[in-house]
């Protein structure tokens, strides 16, 4: 992932950010599908913390239906197919 307004995204271990062909980067291989969720928050704080949750193990999905302000939050985080 690239640096944004907050600085470098979260990616799991395995995961290219470059189209290295490895893993990870452009387009979906013709009918496959990718699945996008998010934790939306109010402040960059609370992004950290939650990532640190994560990290130890705690569900996105819990996490995303608590703490998130983004009405996806009704569908574990989840954005769409």
């Amino acid at each position: 992932m690239g640096k944004g307004k907050y600085g470098t995204g979260y990616q799991k271990k395995g995961q290219s950010s470059k189209g290295s062909g490895k893993s990870g980067g452009g387009a979906p291989i013709r009918g496959g599908k990718i699945k996008a969720s998010h934790i939306l928050v109010d402040k960059f704080s609370r992004a950290q913390e939650l990532r640190e949750d994560i990290q130890a193990g705690e569900k996105f999905e819990s996490l995303a239906q608590k703490f998130s302000t983004c009405p996806s939050k009704k569908k574990s985080g989840n954005l769409g197919d």
